[in-house]
């Protein structure tokens, strides 16, 4: 009987202040399965830890796929350079969960290095809408003021409204949109078919919003 593992990456934005960038190089991939690792940020949030971002890693026979990129250039850097440790396999596909600052602002590191971005709809549009106020005054969100210095705000540039999947050889990624906003307008769930796990962003699980929702105001769900 195959073994279902569902990893959970869940966010509540908590403004820091003091950002370390050499805790958040300290920080390891967590193996799930052998074609599933995580990045996971400490729990709560910290000063060394920016609003505690997650990432997932999904790797097929043929390519690999990353779920979200972190909170800027710097972080996306760290983050790939994790990947290149565990992988020789190129790294073709990135889906960003939703449009956050904490989920997409690495996206510019994969997409030089030849990476699709995919996302959905709403996402593209989001950030397309919000780039030049996302990164145009770190200050006001406790960062330092070059925080964004290497960032490029990159939207992606493969959208879908309903579903879609994506084949990574051995593995298929389903990319699921609930038709209802959620933690966003655009956040999607990440499944890996073949029993392997799902990446679940701010639905479906009991988490306490806190003013960082697209509705703007605290909920518990």
């Amino acid at each position: 009987m195959k073994r279902k593992l569902f990893f959970t990456l869940t966010l509540s934005l908590f403004i820091t202040i003091g950002v370390g960038s050499n805790a958040m190089a300290e920080l390891q991939l967590q193996k799930i399965s052998d074609s599933v690792y995580s990045y996971v940020g400490v729990p709560e949030g910290s000063p060394g830890n920016v609003f505690s971002a997650n990432a997932g890693i999904v790797i097929g026979n043929d390519a690999v796929l990353v779920v979200d990129t972190l909170t800027s250039a710097d972080e996306g850097k760290i983050l790939l350079d994790k990947i290149k440790q565990i992988t020789d396999k190129p790294i073709r596909y990135v889906v960003n969960t939703h449009y956050h600052l904490d989920h997409a602002l690495g996206n510019n590191v994969f997409a030089d290095q030849g990476a699709i971005i995919i996302g959905h709809s709403n996402c593209r549009k989001s950030l397309i809408k919000k780039e030049d106020h996302v990164t145009s005054d770190p200050v006001s969100f406790g960062l330092p003021k070059d925080f964004w210095a290497t960032t490029r705000v990159t939207p992606p540039t493969i959208t879908f409204d309903t579903n879609m999947t994506v084949d990574l050889g051995g593995i298929s990624v389903a990319l699921l949109y609930s038709g209802h906003t959620s933690h966003s307008a655009g956040s999607i769930i990440v499944h890996i078919q073949r029993s392997l796990g799902a990446f679940i962003v701010g639905m479906n699980i009991k988490i306490r919003y806190t003013g960082n929702t697209d509705s703007g105001y605290s909920q518990e769900n």
